[in-house]
């Protein structure tokens, strides 16, 4: 963790490690705030990045596996107690 944090200069994270629903392991590294010296705990808060996106993938994809979303199901479909912003869904393939 502390090479992947220089590599990439980040300032600090955190990692949690599970295993069959059961954490195993979560600790934090660097800092949450560099210039105040606060070191990151395990259950620092972050903005979420570009993971965002392949951890939604991989859920999906649990949830297909497990039988419990379909692909081709409208999203609007699933989630049905939001409206649109403007009247209008947008994308009909949404």
């Amino acid at each position: 963790m502390q090479q992947a944090l220089a590599r990439y200069g980040v300032k600090g994270g955190a990692l949690a490690v599970a295993k069959d629903g059961h954490l195993l392991f979560a600790r934090g590294y660097g800092f949450a705030d560099a210039e105040a010296q606060t070191p990151v705990q395990p259950d620092s808060l972050f903005r979420w990045g570009s993971i965002a996106k392949t951890l939604t993938a991989a859920a999906v994809v649990r949830l297909v596996e497990d039988g419990k979303l379909d692909l081709d199901t409208p999203v609007w479909n699933i989630l049905s107690q939001y409206s649109p912003y403007n009247g209008k869904w947008g994308d009909s393939r949404l």
